[in-house]
């Protein structure tokens, strides 16, 4: 697994701390680059998942995998 550089440690650390998941707004607005985001899922380390919240609304989640709270921890 490559290393993490600082902020993919940090995001998944935040990521982490919301059992639920927690959405790409939070996320962006906390200063985590939309495409190093998208690096960690593409990597494995975190899953994109979509909710209906409405008829109209869905909400995507980003939740840490098994693999990225190894990436952390290690």
């Amino acid at each position: 697994m490559p290393r993490l550089s600082t902020d993919a440690r940090h995001a998944l650390i935040e990521i982490s701390s919301h059992p639920h998941g927690t959405s790409e707004d939070f996320l962006t607005l906390s200063g985590f680059k939309l495409e190093m985001l998208e690096e960690l899922v593409i990597g494995g380390l975190v899953a994109v998942t979509t909710e209906a919240i409405g008829p109209v609304v869905t909400l995507e989640r980003y939740r840490i995998t098994d693999d990225g709270r190894k990436a952390i921890e290690g």
